[in-house]
C-alpha cells in the first residue's frame, strides 16, 4: 500500500470527523435501547468518550506509563499496571516503537488507554487474546497494526460465562496485512467491542469476522482491498455448532454505520458485508442488527465473483437503511442485497 493512498484515506476520516460535531440524526427509531444508552457523539453511532475531540483523546487517567522510557514494551507496561492494581492508566507509546506481537492476558482495568504519541508512527505486529486470557476496558488508539504472520487482531472470549473479553475499542488505527485468514477476528463470547475511525486492508480471508459476540459497533471506518482473491470486508455471524456450550447462541446488537467500502477484489460469489454466512443451524446467526448510512463504492474490478454489496442468511430483526450504493457492480446488477432464510 502506497503511503500517498493511505494519506488520502486519512484525509477522508478527518473530514468526516470534522463534520461530525452534533450534526447527526438524534434517533435510531428505537431499534434497541442499548444503542441510545451508549451513544456519546450527539447522534447514533457512539460510543465516543465525552472528552474525545476527533484527533486527540483528552481523557484524564490516574496513572501514566511511558513506553519505552519507563517500561520497555506495552506488554511490560500492562503487567506493571496490573501488578500495581491500577484501574485507570494511560500507556503512551513513543514514535518509532515496534512492539512486535502482543499476546496472552492483557489485563482487567476500569479504563486503560494504549495510545501512540504520534499517530501511525508506532507499530504493533499483531494482538492475540486467546481462550482463557482476559482483556477488559482497554482502548488502542493511533497505531500501525499489521504485517502479521497470521490474524492481525484476534479476541477470543473463551466461550464461557466468565466474560473474559469485553469493552475493547480500536480507534484511529491502520490495521492491515494478515499473513493468513482474517485481519480481525472477534469471537467466542466477546462483547461490547468498538471499531471506529480505522483503515482496514490486506486480508487473506475476510477483513473482519465477528462471530458469536454481542454489542459490537463498527462505524466511521474505511475498508478496501489491495490484492485479488479476498472475500467479504465484514462478516457478522454465529457458527457455533448445535449443542456447543458457547456463551452466546446468536450474535446480537451489531451496529454498522458510516463506513466506506471500496475497491472490492473478492471472489466466490462474495459480498462486501455479510450477515449469517455459513449458517446451517436451528438458531438465527444474527439478531437485532443495524446497517445504516454506509457508502458502498463499486470499483476495483468488481467482476463475476460479486453477488451483492450486502448479503444475509439465517438472520432476524435486521434493519438496513439510508445506505448509498454507487459505481459499477457486476454486469450492471441493480440490487443492493441478497437475502434468504430471514425473519
Amino acid at each position: 500500500m502506497h503511503h500517498s493512498a493511505v494519506s488520502c484515506l486519512l484525509v477522508l476520516l478527518l473530514v468526516a470527523c470534522a463534520s461530525d460535531g452534533g450534526g447527526n440524526q438524534v434517533s435510531d427509531g428505537g431499534l434497541n435501547a442499548i444503542d441510545g444508552a451508549l451513544s456519546g457523539d450527539g447522534g447514533p453511532g457512539g460510543p465516543f468518550p465525552a472528552s474525545y475531540d476527533c484527533r486527540t483523546n483528552t481523557e484524564v487517567f490516574a496513572n501514566t506509563i511511558l513506553v519505552p522510557s519507563e517500561s520497555a514494551t506495552i506488554r511490560a507496561a500492562l503487567s506493571e499496571a496490573s501488578s500495581q492494581g491500577w484501574m485507570s492508566v494511560k500507556i503512551s507509546v513513543a514514535e518509532g516503537h515496534d512492539e512486535g506481537g502482543l499476546s496472552g492476558n492483557l489485563g482487567v482495568f476500569g479504563n486503560a488507554l494504549i495510545v501512540a504519541e504520534v499517530p501511525y508512527k508506532a507499530h504493533i505486529r499483531n494482538i492475540d487474546v486467546g481462550s482463557g486470557d482476559k482483556a477488559q476496558h482497554i482502548q488502542f488508539e493511533g497505531f500501525d497494526i499489521g504485517n502479521a504472520p497470521g490474524i492481525v487482531i484476534k479476541m477470543d472470549g473463551g466461550r464461557t460465562t466468565d466474560q473474559n473479553v469485553h469493552h475493547i475499542t480500536f480507534r484511529n488505527n491502520i490495521i492491515h496485512d494478515s499473513g493468513s485468514s482474517d485481519v480481525v477476528k472477534i469471537n467466542a463470547g466477546s462483547h461490547d467491542i468498538t471499531m471506529e475511525r480505522n483503515i482496514f486492508y490486506g486480508h487473506n480471508d475476510d477483513t473482519m469476522d465477528l462471530n458469536s459476540v454481542e454489542n459490537v459497533f463498527v462505524h466511521d471506518n474505511i475498508f478496501f482491498d489491495k490484492d485479488p482473491g479476498d472475500r467479504e470486508f465484514l462478516v457478522i455471524k454465529d457458527s457455533t455448532p448445535v449443542g456447543d456450550p458457547d456463551f452466546f447462541k446468536s450474535t446480537k446488537h451489531a451496529f454498522v454505520r458510516r463506513n466506506i467500502f471500496l475497491s472490492w477484489k473478492g471472489g466466490g460469489n462474495s459480498t462486501m458485508v455479510y450477515l449469517g454466512e455459513d449458517n446451517d443451524r436451528d438458531e438465527y446467526a444474527v439478531q437485532d442488527a443495524l446497517i445504516e448510512n454506509n457508502l458502498f463504492i463499486g470499483n476495483g474490478n468488481v467482476g463475476s465473483g460479486f453477488a451483492a454489496p450486502i448479503g444475509m442468511r439465517g438472520v432476524r430483526d435486521v434493519t438496513i437503511r439510508n445506505n448509498t450504493f454507487t459505481g459499477a457492480f457486476e454486469n450492471g446488477r441493480s440490487w443492493a442485497f441478497l437475502a434468504w432464510n430471514i425473519n
